[in-house]
């Protein structure tokens, strides 16, 4: 690609190691993701009206948060010298996917396919494309999101708990096509608890996401957040989100899902919601390769939790 801005989290910051190990150690790869992804070797899999997805999740901020040992202050550095408590995600690959529901979608993946709604989500996201092509990444992804973003804000502002379909399927289109809307959700949750994050902030992370503001602003209100025993966060305001991410993905199908199903797997899971695992694995379900949801299955496995919960 050219300098300009990528869709996807792939700048210096984004390409450390997912889990970071001791000093001098070899980098953690997780079991079945390859240095140069196939989307071919997905599980077929899906929930509701689901199709086999066309290309893996590539890695955002979010997950490099996680990755960290939360109630511990993340490092500066990854090449520190103290070692960091590993997620290990080799031992959780059996029991994620069902494997009967998996037999059951890889079935019917044929017909979703043909499926009308998926037709005109993928038209949509075509457009978001020649959008891009014509104004630029930035441009067209701040038009993209404005409204939608502004809905989802006032929403969180007000406790309202739904979104209007044309801007719950935008932001769910714009997510499949890269992860900085969805890393600008998570900030408008996990961040608020020690500064409100309004949709300008949002706006920037999402269209401008190797802007070494935004990554400074997104890497310290994510760190407070998980290694501030003090920082409990606004249950209601995460409630609500939690519930408009869960309604965005009954909206949509297929690899539309799942950004917003991991949203909101990591938004149960940081205020000890019940539901964490569930979203998590029907993430994984559309996109076995989702690293987000796969950390996400990782950290309740091991029974991690933030900083506020420990």
């Amino acid at each position: 690609m050219s300098k300009k801005t990528s869709t996807y989290a792939t700048d210096k910051t984004s390409q450390r190691r997912l889990v970071a190990g001791p000093s001098g150690s070899r980098p953690h790869r997780p079991a079945g993701v390859r240095e140069k992804p196939n989307a071919a070797n997905g599980p077929a899999c899906r929930s509701r009206g689901g199709v086999k997805p066309r290309k893996r999740s590539m890695s955002g901020m979010a997950e490099h948060a996680l990755a960290s040992r939360p109630g511990e202050k993340q490092s500066r550095h990854h090449c520190c010298d103290e070692p960091e408590r590993q997620i290990n995600l080799d031992s959780i690959d059996e029991h994620i996917i069902d494997a009967a529901i998996a037999q059951r979608a890889a079935d019917a993946i044929g017909d979703s396919q043909e499926d009308p709604q998926n037709a005109q989500l993928e038209a949509l996201a075509r457009h978001l494309q020649e959008c891009k092509m014509e104004k630029g990444i930035a441009k067209a992804c701040r038009d993209w999101l404005d409204a939608p973003f502004c809905e989802w804000n006032d929403n969180l502002c007000n406790h309202r708990h739904r979104m209007s379909k044309p801007n719950a399927t935008a932001i769910c289109v714009a997510m499949a096509d890269m992860l900085s809307p969805r890393d600008a959700l998570i900030m408008s949750l996990v961040g608020a608890t020690n500064a409100k994050v309004g949709v300008e902030a949002m706006l920037d992370l999402a269209a401008e996401p190797h802007d070494p503001a935004n990554v400074i602003r997104l890497y310290r209100l994510l760190d407070a957040a998980f290694n501030d025993a003090d920082a409990s966060p606004d249950l209601e305001r995460c409630t609500c989100g939690i519930d408009m991410l869960a309604d965005m993905a009954a909206m949509v199908c297929g690899r539309f899902e799942v950004q917003p199903l991991t949203v909101a797997a990591y938004g149960s899971w940081w205020v000890g919601g019940d539901d964490a695992l569930d979203y998590a694995r029907q993430a994984l379900c559309l996109d076995g390769q989702c690293t987000l949801a796969r950390i996400i299955c990782s950290a309740i496995d091991q029974g991690l939790r933030p900083a506020w919960r420990m």
